[in-house]
C-alpha cells in the first residue's frame, strides 16, 4: 500500500473495496480492524466490519455489539441505525428488531431503507398487512422501484399472483435500462417459485451486487431454499470463506 499506513480512512476504504468488489471478507475484515485499532472512535470502520463481515459470516451477536458502538459514536446516523435493526432480524429477534426500526423511523421518517427493512421484520414476525404497509412507505418517501419490488413480494405471499406480476413489471420498466436483479429474486421468492427465485440470484450474482447477498445464507426470507443445491452452490461461490 502506497500510503502512510497510518491513514484511517485509507484502511476503511481498503476494506470497502475489498467488501465490494470481490466479497473478500478476510480482507475486508482485516482492514477495518486496522482502521478501528487505529482510531478506536470510527463509527463507520465499526459498522462496515459489522454489516460487511460479521453478519455475512453469521456472527449476529458480535455485529450487534458494533453497531450499538457505532451508535454510540453516531447516534443520527439513519443507516446505523437501521442496520442495527436488521441484525437483530438476521438473528431472529424480532420485536427488537421492530423496535429498533420503529425508534430509527422516529428519526428520520424519510428514510427509505429503515422503512424497508422494518417490512422485512414485520413479515417475519407474522405481521404481513403492516410489512406490506411499510413496503409502500419506502416506495412513496425513495420513489424507488425496489419498494415495488417488495410489494410485489407480498402479494406473492397472498397469493395475489396478478397484481403480484403487475407490481413487478412496473418496478422493471421504471429500473430499466439496470434491474435489480435481487429484488426481483425477492419477488420470486413471494410466489413460491424456487426457479425463478434462483435464476435471478445467480444474475444477481453476475452483477455483483455483493452488498445484497453479503447476508444471503442469514437472511430468512431464504429460509426455503436452504438444502437446495443450487442454492447452496451459489452460497459457496459467493461466500467460500464462511
Amino acid at each position: 500500500m502506497e500510503i502512510d499506513s497510518n491513514l484511517v480512512d485509507a484502511h476503511a476504504s481498503l476494506g470497502m473495496i475489498a467488501f465490494s468488489e470481490t466479497l473478500d471478507l478476510r480482507e475486508a475484515k482485516r482492514e477495518f480492524e486496522r482502521a478501528i485499532e487505529l482510531n478506536p472512535n470510527y463509527a463507520l470502520a465499526r459498522y462496515w466490519l459489522a454489516y460487511s463481515v460479521l453478519l455475512a459470516l453469521g456472527n449476529h451477536d458480535p455485529a450487534i455489539i458494533e453497531l450499538k458502538r457505532a451508535i454510540e459514536l453516531d447516534p443520527v446516523s439513519s443507516v446505523i441505525n437501521t442496520n442495527l435493526g436488521y441484525a437483530y432480524l438476521l438473528a431472529r429477534r424480532y420485536p427488537e428488531a421492530i423496535a429498533q426500526l420503529r425508534k430509527t423511523i422516529e428519526l428520520n421518517p424519510s428514510f427509505a431503507y429503515a422503512h424497508a427493512i422494518l417490512g422485512e421484520a414485520l413479515e417475519l414476525n407474522g405481521q404481513l398487512n403492516d410489512a406490506f404497509t411499510e413496503y409502500e412507505k419506502s416506495y412513496s418517501v425513495g420513489h424507488d422501484y425496489r419498494g415495488l419490488m417488495m410489494m410485489a413480494h407480498v402479494h406473492g405471499l397472498k397469493g395475489e399472483r396478478a397484481k403480484a406480476l403487475q407490481l413487478f413489471e412496473q418496478a422493471k420498466q421504471l429500473s430499466s435500462p439496470d434491474i435489480w436483479a435481487y429484488g426481483c429474486a425477492m419477488v420470486y421468492v413471494g410466489l413460491g417459485d424456487r426457479n425463478e427465485t434462483l435464476n435471478w440470484l445467480e444474475q444477481s450474482y453476475r452483477q455483483k451486487e455483493f452488498i445484497n447477498l453479503s447476508t444471503i445464507k442469514e437472511d430468512p426470507l431464504f429460509d426455503s431454499l436452504h438444502g437446495d443445491l443450487r442454492f447452496e452452490k451459489l452460497v459457496s461461490e459467493i461466500l467460500p470463506q464462511a
